[in-house]
């Protein structure tokens, strides 16, 4: 058609960079505390969560002014992930990524979240053809806070 495909979607042209995640692996308190300090710079920090809750406790002593995800790599069960909602949202932490297995995202029907959750691997396309379009989107995707 001879225009670009930010201009199709009538979206900013060209592309401005975005924000995205920087992402904090899975470790021990203490190791994911000094990994954290490094990172201090990042203005988003992504924090793989294991069961145990101490790690968003060390990311949000080490950094407590960084904006904080959470990616649970649909490690939680529904129990696990109410019972970990306030205090994550005490915490600071902003989104919580992917909690519940593949599959059973039907679970949070009804639930009446303090923060947003989102999906990863229950709807994830990553091929770089992907990304492409996922870059325009980005350019107006915004989450809300619950009020």
């Amino acid at each position: 058609m001879g225009i670009s495909a930010c201009e199709l979607a009538q979206l900013p042209c060209p592309p401005q960079s975005v924000i995205t995640v920087f992402t904090l692996s899975l470790d021990t308190p203490e190791n994911i505390a000094k990994v954290t300090k490094l990172n201090i710079h990042r203005p988003l920090l992504n924090l793989k969560l294991g069961r145990d809750r101490e790690q968003v406790t060390a990311v949000h002593n080490a950094a407590p002014n960084c904006r904080l995800v959470i990616d649970a790599n649909t490690g939680l069960t529904i129990e696990q992930l109410k019972s970990y909602l306030p205090r994550l949202k005490q915490l600071g932490v902003e989104m919580v990524e992917q909690p519940l297995p593949v599959g059973q995202d039907w679970q949070l029907k009804g639930l009446d979240s303090i923060l947003p959750i989102c999906a990863d691997e229950s709807c994830m396309i990553g091929t770089s053809l992907a990304m492409a379009p996922a870059l325009l989107l980005a350019q107006v995707a915004k989450w809300l806070e619950h009020v």
